[in-house]
C-alpha cells in the first residue's frame, strides 16, 4: 500500500487524516515547515510552502497527496491578513502542483483543501457540485486557492477539489469554543437562524479525503454530511449535546457588530449554504455522523 503526503499534516484536520491513514495501512509523509522526528509509520520533510525543493521526491510513486495548507479564516481580518489568507493557500498549492507535473512517477491522486464559502450566499438553493461559483470575499479566496491547482496545466492525477464546510470535533473546529459558549447560555440561534449551515464532522471529513484518494475523484467535492441544517436546529443540536437548558439567540445587529470588530465580511456568521454532498453519496460514501445531533454528541462525550 503506497504512502500519503500531506501538506498541513500536524494542524486539528491534518493530525485525524493521518490516523485515519495509519489505520488503513499507509505510510505518511508530512511537510512540515519545521524539522521533526520520525515516529512509526510518519515521517516528515521540510518545506517553505513555496518553492520546490527535496520534500518533492516524497510525491514519486505516492498513493495520494492532500493539501490543507491555509491560515485560519476565522482569524480577525485586519492589516495584511487577508494577503496572508491568500498566501498560505495559493502559494502551497501552486507548489505542489508543480511538483506534480514534474515528476517522473507521480501520485495516484491529490485531495486539495477548498472550501464551501465557494458558493457565497445560498439562499434555500440546494448547492451540490454542480452549483455556479459565488461572489463575495470568500468565495474569491476559494476561487483562487482551486485555480492554484491548474497553474501547471493539466497533471498526470486526479485532483478533487474538497470544499470543505464547517467542521465538528471534540479537540478542534468550530465545535470547543461553540461548547463553551453554550454553557455559559449563549447557545441562541443566530438571527433568526433560519439560513442553512452545512456541517461535517472530523472523522467523517478525514475518511472522505482517504475515499477521494482511493476512488480517484475529480473536480469539485462537496465535504460535508448528506444535508445541511437550519441554524437554528444546528444550534438547538449543541445546547442538548452539552446539556444547556437554554441559549440567548444572537440578534442581527450584534452579528454586524461582530463581524464589524473583526473585518470579516458582514455575512461572515449567516451566510447560508444549504449544501450536498452528490459526488460522495453517489460513489458510495458512508458516512458515521449523517445526523448533526449524534455528531455533537459524539463531540461532547470524546
Amino acid at each position: 500500500m503506497g504512502h500519503i503526503v500531506i501538506a498541513g499534516g500536524t494542524g486539528f484536520i491534518g493530525k485525524h487524516i493521518t490516523e485515519q491513514a495509519r489505520r488503513q495501512g499507509h505510510e505518511v509523509v508530512i511537510l512540515s515547515r519545521s524539522n521533526r522526528t520520525a515516529s512509526e509509520g510518519i515521517r516528515y520533510a521540510q518545506w517553505d510552502g513555496e518553492t520546490l525543493g527535496e520534500w518533492a521526491q516524497h510525491l514519486e510513486g505516492a498513493h495520494g497527496v492532500i493539501n490543507l495548507s491555509g491560515a485560519s479564516i476565522a482569524s480577525p481580518w485586519r492589516g495584511n491578513y487577508v494577503q496572508k489568507l491568500y498566501d498560505s493557500r495559493v502559494k502551497p498549492t501552486t507548489a505542489i502542483a508543480q511538483a506534480i507535473a514534474a515528476a517522473k512517477n507521480p501520485p495516484h491522486a491529490w485531495a486539495n483543501s477548498s472550501g464551501i464559502g465557494i458558493y457565497g450566499e445560498g439562499g434555500n438553493a440546494t448547492l451540490s457540485e454542480a452549483s455556479p461559483i459565488g461572489t463575495g470575499p470568500i468565495a474569491d479566496l476559494a476561487t483562487a486557492w482551486e485555480e492554484a491547482t491548474r497553474v501547471a496545466g493539466e497533471l498526470p492525477c486526479s485532483v478533487a477539489l474538497m470544499r470543505t464546510s464547517m467542521v465538528l470535533g471534540p479537540d478542534g473546529g468550530a465545535f470547543p469554543p461553540m461548547a463553551r459558549a453554550a454553557k455559559f447560555g449563549a447557545g441562541g440561534p443566530f438571527g433568526d437562524g433560519q439560513f442553512w449551515q452545512a456541517w461535517i464532522h472530523v472523522e467523517d471529513l478525514a475518511r472522505m479525503y482517504l475515499f477521494a484518494l482511493d476512488h480517484q475523484l475529480d473536480g469539485p467535492v462537496v465535504a460535508s454530511a448528506p444535508s445541511a441544517d437550519r441554524n437554528a436546529d444546528f444550534m438547538a443540536a449543541l445546547r442538548a449535546a452539552v446539556n444547556a437548558p437554554f441559549g440567548l439567540p444572537a440578534p442581527a445587529f450584534a452579528l454586524r457588530a461582530m463581524c464589524n470588530l473583526m473585518h470579516w465580511p458582514e455575512d461572515f456568521l449567516t451566510q447560508s449554504q444549504r449544501a450536498v454532498p452528490e459526488i460522495a453519496k453517489a460513489r458510495g460514501f458512508v458516512w458515521a455522523y449523517p445526523q448533526i445531533r449524534a455528531a455533537m454528541r459524539a463531540c461532547a462525550s470524546s
